[in-house]
């Protein structure tokens, strides 16, 4: 499934959601060729080759003309800035590449349960039996989220940082 966008309200996301989200943008982009002197664009087009194939095509001097990256939209440009600096924000929190976020809300009781449960291997009905109906799933969901998370702000909300 395609990320059309990531924000403040996602539940959670992961480096791999926020490269193919950076790499979307950046493709709508496309690419531009302009004028070295005045930076004004003569042509543009999907991919930097076919800019390439037009300055050929033409003949063009190449010294006098550039190819670049096309103009960002407004709220392109500014979703494009959030995204860099979460992903720079989760890395630096993971020491990793490859993390996943989670907002502060997603650590319940109910989550702490299922994942006990996936760990062991128990069915729901055996979570709900003694001794683990005794257990305050509500810490442990705390517990366990602050030993392999570490939290990082985007967009003014808490989210938990971690390494996949």
């Amino acid at each position: 499934m395609a990320v059309t966008s990531i924000s403040r309200d996602t539940q959670q996301f992961s480096s791999f959601d926020v490269t193919a989200r950076i790499t979307a943008i950046l493709a709508d982009a496309g690419y531009a060729v302009t004028r070295a002197r005045t930076g004004r664009i003569v042509f543009a087009a999907r991919t930097e080759e076919a800019c390439s194939t037009w300055l050929r095509d033409e003949d063009y001097d190449p010294e006098r003309f550039a190819i670049a990256r096309g103009p960002l939209m407004n709220d392109d440009a500014a979703e494009l800035d959030r995204l860099r600096r979460v992903e720079a924000r989760a890395q630096a929190a993971t020491g990793s590449a490859s993390w996943a976020m989670f907002r502060k809300d997603w650590f319940t009781a109910d989550w702490a349960r299922d994942e006990a449960g996936d760990l062991a291997g128990l069915t729901p009905e055996k979570q709900l039996q003694w001794p683990l109906n005794c257990i305050d799933w509500k810490l442990a969901a705390l517990t366990q989220r602050d030993a392999c998370c570490t939290a990082v702000t985007f967009d003014g909300r808490e989210y938990y940082a971690r390494e996949i």
